[in-house]
């Protein structure tokens, strides 16, 4: 988790609030899914590659792409 102060910041009193993930670290994320869903199937572990590839199709940043 990241969070974002000013260095002066004397208002939050050390609390926290953690950052959504960056478009590009989804990105990142739903290629490395999508890579090991590949990497089972060329291991014919059909399940398990099925259930990887449905998740990057299913996943919001995908289903809502035009």
């Amino acid at each position: 988790m990241f969070s974002i102060a000013a260095i002066n910041d004397t208002e939050s009193g050390g609390k926290w609030e953690p950052l959504a993930p960056t478009k590009e670290a989804q990105e990142f994320h739903l290629s490395q899914t999508y890579h090991e869903g590949l990497l089972k199937l060329q291991a014919k572990d059909y399940g398990k590659a099925r259930e990887l590839l449905e998740s990057v199709l299913k996943d919001p940043l995908i289903s809502s792409a035009q």
